[in-house]
C-alpha cells in the first residue's frame, strides 16, 4: 500500500493531496513505515487539505516534529477553519480562550467553539462553556447559579481542554 501511495505522489496525480495526507498519518504514527514526525509535517504542509492543516497545527502547538510555535498553529487552524473544517474552528477557539498564539479573547473563543458545535464537532461540557462565559463577561441564560465558598462563581483557572484530532 505504501509503495502505491509513493507512486501516486511521484506521478503528481489528482489524488496527490489525499495521498500526502494519508502518508503523513502513517509517518506520524509509524504504522508501516519508520516513525518520522518531521516527514509527517512536510506531507501535511504539502497536502494543503484542511484536515492536514489541522493536524499540522496540532504538531506546532505541541512541538512534535517541528518547533513549538503556537502562532503558526493558530494561523494554520485559521486557514483550515476558513475552509469549513470544524475541528480547526474548535481548536482555534481553544487557542483564543487560552491566549496561545493569538491574543486572548474569550468572546471570539465562544463564537468559534459554538460554530464548531453547529458544524458537528463534539461539544464541550457545560462546565467548560460556563467558565468561558464567565471569562468573557457573558451572562448565563441558566436560572440556576452556582457559587464558590466566597459566594463568587467558581473559576476554572487550571482548565486546559485538549485540541481535537481528526485521525
Amino acid at each position: 500500500m505504501i509503495a502505491i501511495w509513493r507512486e501516486l505522489i511521484a506521478a503528481d496525480s489528482d489524488a496527490r493531496p489525499q495521498v500526502e495526507y494519508a502518508m503523513a498519518l502513517v509517518y506520524e504514527t509509524g504504522q508501516g513505515v519508520e516513525w518520522n514526525e518531521l516527514r509527517a509535517a512536510e506531507l501535511y504542509a504539502s497536502s494543503g487539505l484542511p484536515e492536514a492543516l489541522t493536524n499540522l497545527a496540532l504538531m506546532y502547538a505541541e512541538g512534535r516534529g517541528v518547533d513549538h510555535d503556537p502562532t503558526r498553529a493558530a494561523a494554520l487552524w485559521q486557514a483550515a477553519a476558513e475552509q469549513g473544517h470544524v475541528f480547526a474552528s474548535f481548536n482555534l477557539g481553544l487557542a483564543y480562550y487560552n491566549g496561545q498564539g493569538v491574543e486572548q479573547n474569550a468572546q471570539r473563543a465562544l463564537e468559534l467553539i459554538y460554530d464548531a458545535g453547529l458544524g458537528g464537532c463534539p461539544k464541550p461540557s457545560g462546565r467548560s462553556v460556563s467558565s468561558m462565559k464567565r471569562a468573557s463577561g457573558l451572562r448565563s441564560t441558566s436560572k440556576r447559579r452556582r457559587s464558590g465558598a466566597s459566594g463568587q462563581p467558581p473559576l476554572v483557572m487550571g482548565w486546559r481542554p485538549r485540541p481535537c484530532r481528526i485521525c
